[in-house]
């Protein structure tokens, strides 16, 4: 689920969460889960970290993405703003991911995993951050950009703290987030927060 990878880069602790946050999915999706059911398709600019190009959620609580390694198949469950899901892959990669996300008031586009707002943000200047469970591990990770364009991203999980350090500057689409010699992220605003995946719903 390459999708969030760069979330959860950091995350390689030892720390089991409460089970009840990483819960088993349920075959019967709650009412809420409707809001997602459709196709949707990643805005562009899109980064090379990022490998899911478009996403079906259907009724029955299953999923289907599209991705540059092939198709990805499995079932997801929402709980409030929480997304889980369960991939059908064995062995490759994480099989559980529970995130973040934001689906704006009119219900056509969608953030995921979705960076929320830490206390006072002033345009492209603030803190925002998103907290992801990885197959049982807790990390949270959080982008921090400063009036000077300086920008520092933080992973964190029970291990502690690593932080990638940059620039940022503005762009036609939000923010791009550049690491010297390292990667580049546009991130993209939706109602007060932000993502490197915005997607937007196919008709």
């Amino acid at each position: 689920m390459c999708l969030f990878g760069v979330a959860l880069a950091g995350c390689g602790g030892d720390d089991d969460v409460d089970p009840g946050a990483d819960a088993a999915i349920d075959a019967m999706v709650d009412g809420a889960s409707s809001t997602l059911v459709g196709s949707w398709m990643m805005a562009p600019p899109t980064d090379p970290a990022i490998d899911v190009e478009t996403m079906i959620f259907r009724a029955d609580g299953t999923y289907d993405f599209s991705t540059s390694r092939g198709p990805e198949t499995g079932r997801y469950s929402l709980s409030g703003t929480r997304l889980t899901l369960d991939s059908d892959a064995v062995g490759e990669g994480l099989s559980t991911i529970e995130a973040e996300f934001l689906l704006d008031s009119g219900g056509q586009h969608l953030l995921m995993p979705a960076f929320l707002p830490q206390g006072p943000v002033a345009g492209n200047v603030g803190t925002w951050r998103t907290a992801t469970v990885a197959d049982g591990l807790a990390s949270s990770t959080e982008i921090v950009t400063a009036a000077d364009h300086s920008a520092t991203f933080l992973m964190t999980t029970a291990k502690g703290t690593e932080g990638l350090s940059g620039t940022w500057s503005e762009s036609p689409t939000g923010f791009i987030f550049v690491v010297p010699d390292g990667p580049t992220f546009h991130f993209k605003p939706l109602e007060g927060a932000i993502s490197y995946s915005l997607l937007n719903r196919v008709p």
